[in-house]
């Protein structure tokens, strides 16, 4: 458990490393019965040009977070892993109550807190530069943070990667992979970086799904399923505070 509402934290790494590093980092997860929890691709919008690998994507997850930042810990400072301007830093949460987290960040109010807390941890910084580089992601067209319902249905409704993704929350990432993505931090200077902006995501996440679960009313998505394709229908009511219940229709 990461707090008493997400269970578990994985993470998107982009950036370059180099071969013998990438064997160092793979011995490291055999090493450590972590297996299951790595895995790793490339991904051609990022160019770390001074690596073996310049494209990669390191994806781990875990329950513990503390084993998490180990492996962070350990991919920056003895793999030497190195990101630049072309990466970010995707996070992606899995909750106890699926239905209420999709729920609460489908909604305007919940976005609106959330990006108003990334702008004060920006100012957290001591540099410029540094603020700069997480105020930039806000307007990044690979994590946009602008609120539209328009896309949050195009989101919950697709199976398959759309373009709907490309914002700083994305539902979609529920129908592919049962988590809800955090894609607006920026790459990383180091780990300690990556530290800090990670525990501020998952105290920020914890917060504002503790204070909407308690204001939020009634509305329902209904899931239509017939011959294993999948649709959802919104059903608002004329209220001014609105909780989403998923309900499967067979």
């Amino acid at each position: 458990m990461i707090t008493q509402n997400i269970k578990s934290i994985g993470i998107e790494l982009e950036g370059g490393i180099n071969s013998n590093d990438l064997g160092k980092l793979k011995n490291f997860v055999k090493d450590n019965n972590l297996t299951e929890f790595f895995s790793y691709g490339y991904d051609y919008s990022v160019n770390v040009s001074d690596k073996d690998y310049y494209n990669i994507e390191i994806r781990f997850w875990h329950y513990d977070l503390n084993i998490f930042f180990k492996f962070i810990e350990y991919v920056f400072n003895e793999c030497k892993f190195k990101q630049n301007n072309t990466c970010g830093n995707h996070i992606h949460l899995k909750f106890l109550d699926d239905e209420k987290a999709l729920s609460i960040f489908s909604y305007r109010k919940s976005w609106k807190m959330f990006l108003d807390e990334y702008k004060k941890f920006a100012y957290t910084f001591s540099d410029e530069k540094t603020i700069n580089k997480y105020l930039g992601r806000l307007d990044n067209r690979y994590c946009l943070a602008r609120y539209s319902s328009k896309v949050v249905i195009s989101q919950l409704r697709s199976f398959e990667k759309n373009n709907s993704r490309y914002r700083a929350i994305n539902l979609n990432s529920y129908n592919l992979n049962k988590t809800i993505e955090i894609r607006i931090l920026p790459h990383f200077s180091n780990s300690d970086e990556a530290k800090k902006s990670i525990e501020w995501l998952i105290k920020t996440i914890d917060k504002i799904y503790n204070i909407r679960k308690s204001v939020m009313k009634k509305t329902s998505i209904y899931l239509n399923v017939e011959n294993n394709n999948f649709d959802y229908t919104i059903k608002r009511e004329n209220i001014k505070d609105l909780n989403m219940k998923i309900k499967i229709i067979k």
